[in-house]
């Protein structure tokens, strides 16, 4: 089963394919034939409804002319978008379970010090 984060890679490594082949300006179905796939599933891997192997991706980063870290390349969340992310955790939750994040949030920062 795919957990959160394996759904949020697959969909940046589908948006970063897709990007380059249109950079590229390339079809999906050029793609897929330079690659030896069937453009479904070139469609597939840009929609992050499939997991593809190392194997393919490394055949579309052939096909793309791009190192193979360029295509997998993952960028780092900015702070302020972290932030939004846990607040938006945070109001799916309960107020025992704030006063506990709370705590553990007062403990991380007497920790760093």
């Amino acid at each position: 089963m795919k957990t959160q984060s394996d759904k949020e890679f697959l969909k940046k490594l589908g948006r970063r394919i897709r990007k380059i082949r249109k950079a590229s300006r390339l079809s999906m179905e050029t793609l897929a034939y330079k690659c030896g796939i069937h453009p479904t599933y070139v469609g597939e891997i840009e929609r992050a409804t499939v997991n593809p192997s190392v194997l393919s991706v490394v055949k579309i980063a052939n096909a793309l002319n791009v190192p193979i870290c360029e295509v997998i390349k993952v960028e780092e969340k900015k702070d302020e978008d972290i932030v939004n992310e846990i607040l938006g955790h945070l109001g799916k939750i309960n107020k025992k379970e704030l006063r506990f994040i709370s705590a553990v949030a007062e403990k991380l920062t007497e920790w760093e010090k």
